[in-house]
């Protein structure tokens, strides 16, 4: 499993596209240090006596030791174990662990694309598990873009004078989508390697957007 080190690393060598007030600063900025300290926290969890037996978890994919933070919950007591986890972790930081938006929405998409893929012939829980593979193997920190910019909240985001603040695709390629828009209060985007984007409502024909993106992708901007 990836060390803590080994994160500090590849944060180093993601595209700088992060901003604060309108100025461009570096992805080890010292106002991050505080927030990555208890990421590291989460790494060096699978050292600690105490908490291994909680942080280590069995991949849903081939059965192999990974860092509980990258698993998708298989079963009651993975649910269980992840809550037990969190908690002692945040006690022993005496902060948000930060990573576990990013683990949830992690299960939430691999539920949704199963039941998508049962009901139509797609092949959208194929490609996510294709991800999982990736994202079990590397043990990247996640974050979940899931909060709205809010314009008009008596309209629904289809319905705006002006859609640029909400996510929408824009094209649609044969590996993927091309998407545009902003999404709010993601507290670990900075230093995060994976960005998964979720809808906050549920949502009609017009509106339907979900995704995953490296936090350096070209054209994103953290800020």
């Amino acid at each position: 499993m990836p060390t803590a080190e080994q994160y500090y690393t590849e944060i180093a060598k993601l595209r700088n596209n992060v901003y604060v007030a309108g100025k461009k600063v570096d992805r080890h900025d010292h106002m991050f240090e505080k927030s990555m300290s208890v990421i590291r926290r989460t790494f060096n969890a699978v050292d600690d006596p105490e908490l291994q037996p909680l942080v280590v978890a069995q991949s849903e994919v081939d059965r192999s030791e990974i860092n509980r933070f990258t698993n998708t919950h298989g079963s009651i007591q993975d649910l269980l174990n992840e809550q037990e986890m969190t908690r002692k972790l945040c006690w022993k930081s005496g902060n948000c662990i930060q990573r576990c938006i990013g683990t949830d929405a992690l299960t939430a998409v691999g539920v949704v694309s199963r039941k998508i893929d049962e009901a139509k012939v797609t092949e959208y829980h194929k490609n996510f598990l294709k991800f999982l593979k990736h994202f079990l193997e590397n043990d990247p920190v996640g974050n979940a873009g899931q909060t709205d910019i809010k314009v008009n909240g008596s309209k629904r985001s289809h319905e705006q004078k002006d859609p640029s603040p909400y996510l929408r695709m824009v094209e649609k390629r044969s590996d993927g989508i091309a998407v545009r828009g902003a999404k709010a209060h993601n507290t670990t985007g900075p230093y995060a390697e994976k960005i998964k984007v979720l809808p906050r409502r549920a949502l009609i024909n017009e509106e339907g957007i979900i995704g995953r993106s490296p936090s350096p992708v070209q054209g994103t901007r953290n800020g």
